[in-house]
């Protein structure tokens, strides 16, 4: 059980990296997109920076407080967030459709996915020639 629950953990916080690294990716958009209103607010007032800032320390508490949670007898709290995260990357990669209007895919992976992809190189091996193209990195 308790290696199940360490996989259920692990595969949150996955999903809110994968999250985390399309809102990166697709910055010139996701504030058109976003959905959330709490995310959109934060996106509004102090831009993608300040959202991943906030993003990314929220993921790790949560993962944390997981983790912390597995010893305890309400080690049960693990499998609605798991089922919630595996609901939103479902979302996030399946059913937002509106991802094929911002760039063009050639139909093998769902945008998002070969974004995700493509961005860490796991397909090319792309991954500088990926960054030097989309933020002028060098």
């Amino acid at each position: 059980m308790r290696k199940i629950l360490l996989f259920m953990i692990f595969t949150i916080g996955f999903v809110g990296v994968y999250d985390t690294v399309l809102t990166l990716l697709l910055s010139d958009y996701i504030i058109e997109f976003e959905q959330n209103l709490i995310c959109k607010k934060i996106m509004e007032t102090g831009g993608i920076p300040l959202f991943v800032q906030v993003k990314a320390a929220s993921t790790l508490f949560v993962v944390l407080f997981l983790f912390y949670l597995i010893k305890t007898k309400y080690k049960n709290i693990v499998m609605p967030i798991f089922v919630f995260q595996c609901l939103l990357f479902y979302h996030l990669s399946f059913s937002a459709n509106q991802s094929d209007r911002v760039l063009e895919n050639n139909g093998t992976l769902p945008m998002p996915i070969a974004i995700f992809v493509q961005y860490y190189g796991l397909d090319t091996g792309c991954l500088d020639a990926f960054m030097k193209e989309r933020f002028s990195y060098e």
